[in-house]
C-alpha cells in the first residue's frame, strides 16, 4: 500500500472523483488531505478560504475511504 501523507487542498473546488482519479494515476492507495492552516499559524487567509478548504477536505473524505481528513485547528 502506498499512502501520500501530505496532500494540501485549496479554496478552489475540485471534485472528489477527479481527486481520486489523480490518486489512481499516481499509484497512490490512500491520502491524508490537509486543510489550510488557521490564520494564527502565520498564513494570512480569509475565513471564507479556510471554510472552503475545510469543505473540500470533508467532501473528499465522505466520497471515499481512501481519503483521510486532517484539519488544522488552533486551540
Amino acid at each position: 500500500m502506498l499512502a501520500d501523507c501530505h496532500v494540501h487542498t485549496t479554496e478552489k473546488k475540485v471534485s472528489p472523483a477527479r481527486f481520486i482519479d489523480s490518486l489512481d494515476c499516481a499509484g497512490v492507495d490512500r491520502a491524508i488531505l490537509l486543510s489550510f492552516p488557521p490564520i494564527s499559524f502565520g498564513r494570512i487567509c480569509e475565513l471564507s478560504e479556510f471554510e472552503a478548504s475545510l469543505a473540500n477536505v470533508m467532501e473528499a473524505a465522505a466520497y471515499s475511504k481512501r481519503v483521510i481528513p486532517f484539519l488544522w485547528i488552533d486551540p
